[in-house]
C-alpha cells in the first residue's frame, strides 16, 4: 500500500478520488446516522445558497474532498513536512474523516476548509521572505474570506500570530497589515448591510445566530475518534521530536506552526464538541500528517502496512459494529 502512494507514483493521485467515493458512500449503508448539519455561513445567509438535490451535493461534496486531500499533499511535499516523500498524508485524512459520517460536512465547511488550507500554505513562506508584508496580507485575507464561509473559523485567527513569531522577528508593521487583512472582507459585509438599510442590531443577532446553531447526531454506538486520535499522538510523538530537531531550522519551524495548528483545531474542536461535531475536518488535516510521519518512523515495513489496516478496521467497526455486535 505504501510503496503506491510514494509521490512519484501516478496511481496515487487515482487512489485519492476513489477513497472519497467510498468515504462519502459509507452513509449510504450506516443507516443508523441521523445527521443534520449545521450551517455557520454568513455568505449563506447573504445570499440564501443551497444545494437540495443531493447527487448534486455528493458531487459538490466529492470535487471539494478531493481538493482538500491534494492540497494536504502539495502542502506536505511543498514544505518538507514528511521524512519520506509520500502521499499518504491525503490518504490519512480521508480515511480520519471517515470515523464520523460524511454529511456533517457541510459545503460551507468544505469551501472554507479550501481557503484556509491556502491561507495556512501561504504562510509557510514567511520564513525565506524578505518583506513579509504581501505574504501577510494575502494569508490573513485568505483567513477572514474562510470565517465568511463558515464564522468558527475566526477561532484560527490565533495562528496568524503563531506564524509571525514563529517564522519572523516582531515588526509592528506586518502584525498591522494583518488586522487589515482580517478586516477587509467584514468591511465590505458592513458596507453591503449599510446599503441594503439592514438595522445594526438584526445583522448582530444574524452574526450571534451563527455561533448558536446546532445540529443533532444519533448513533445506536459509541465513536472512537477520540481514541484514535490519542493512539496516533502518542506513537507519533518521537518520530515528530526527532524529525524535527534532526533536521534543519527551517523544517523545525514548519513542524512547530503544523502542531499549533493541530493544537489549535483540537480546542476549537472541544468548545463545539457538544453541539457541533462536524470540526473534526479541522483536527484530521494536522493530524494526518502527525500520523504520516509516524507511520514512515517504523524500520520494518511490516509494522506502518499492520497499523494501517488497522485504523481501516477500526473505521469499519465504528462505523458498521453495532450490526454484529
Amino acid at each position: 500500500m505504501f510503496n503506491l502512494l510514494k509521490s512519484n507514483q501516478p496511481i496515487s493521485f487515482v487512489i485519492l478520488p476513489i477513497i472519497v467515493l467510498i468515504v462519502l458512500s459509507i452513509d449510504f449503508f450506516d443507516y443508523i446516522s441521523v445527521v443534520t448539519p449545521t450551517n455557520n455561513s454568513l455568505i449563506a445567509n447573504l445570499i440564501s445558497f443551497s444545494v437540495d438535490n443531493v447527487y448534486v451535493l455528493l458531487l459538490v461534496k466529492f470535487i471539494l474532498l478531493t481538493i482538500i486531500s491534494i492540497q494536504i499533499n502539495f502542502l506536505v511535499s511543498r514544505h518538507d513536512l514528511l521524512k519520506v516523500s509520500s502521499n499518504i498524508s491525503g490518504v490519512l485524512f480521508l480515511l480520519l474523516c471517515a470515523f464520523l459520517p460524511s454529511s456533517l460536512y457541510n459545503i460551507s465547511l468544505l469551501f472554507a476548509t479550501i481557503l484556509w488550507l491556502f491561507a495556512f500554505e501561504k504562510l509557510f513562506h514567511l520564513f525565506h521572505a524578505n518583506d513579509a508584508r504581501k505574504i501577510v496580507f494575502d494569508g490573513a485575507l485568505l483567513m477572514s474570506l474562510s470565517s465568511l464561509f463558515d464564522i468558527q473559523f475566526m477561532f484560527l485567527y490565533m495562528l496568524i500570530g503563531v506564524a509571525l513569531i514563529n517564522f519572523k522577528p516582531f515588526y509592528w508593521r506586518d502584525w498591522a497589515i494583518a488586522l487589515i487583512g482580517l478586516l477587509i472582507p467584514y468591511i465590505f459585509i458592513a458596507t453591503y448591510y449599510f446599503f441594503m438599510h439592514h438595522n445594526i442590531d438584526i445583522v448582530m443577532s444574524d452574526i450571534k445566530s451563527l455561533f448558536n446553531q446546532q445540529f443533532t447526531i444519533f448513533f445506536n454506538r459509541k465513536t472512537y475518534h477520540w481514541g484514535i486520535a490519542a493512539f496516533i499522538i502518542i506513537i507519533g510523538i518521537r518520530p515528530m521530536i526527532n524529525f524535527s530537531f534532526n533536521n534543519k531550522v527551517k523544517i523545525s519551524k514548519n513542524i512547530i506552526f503544523l502542531l499549533s495548528f493541530m493544537v489549535a483545531s483540537l480546542l476549537l474542536f472541544v468548545y463545539n464538541y457538544s453541539s457541533n461535531k462536524q470540526y473534526w475536518l479541522l483536527v484530521v488535516i494536522p493530524l494526518s500528517v502527525y500520523f504520516a510521519n509516524a507511520l514512515l518512523a517504523f524500520k520494518k515495513k511490516w509494522q506502518p502496512e499492520l497499523v494501517f489496516w488497522i485504523l481501516i478496521s477500526a473505521i469499519v467497526y465504528n462505523r458498521f459494529g453495532y450490526l454484529y455486535f
